[in-house]
């Protein structure tokens, strides 16, 4: 079994934030940020990036990790 922990607040542009409140990941998930309006930045893409990463890992071999991620 493999799991994550997102706990990103989801930066909003003049709303309240509330955390990183269920489904917040999806997004990042996805790589669909513009499709939000938030004040993203280049972290927020380089961490959708990777996520991606781990996932195409699992679904090519069964394993997210990969040598060039953190494990």
């Amino acid at each position: 079994m493999y799991r994550y922990e997102f706990d990103r607040t989801v930066p909003t542009t003049g709303l309240k934030s509330f955390g990183s409140p269920h489904a917040a990941e999806l997004e990042y998930v996805f790589t669909t940020l513009d499709s939000k309006k938030a004040d993203w930045q280049p972290d927020d893409y380089q961490v959708a990036k990777t996520m991606n990463a781990y996932r195409a890992n699992f679904i090519r071999t069964g394993n997210p990790n990969d040598s060039g991620l953190a494990r």
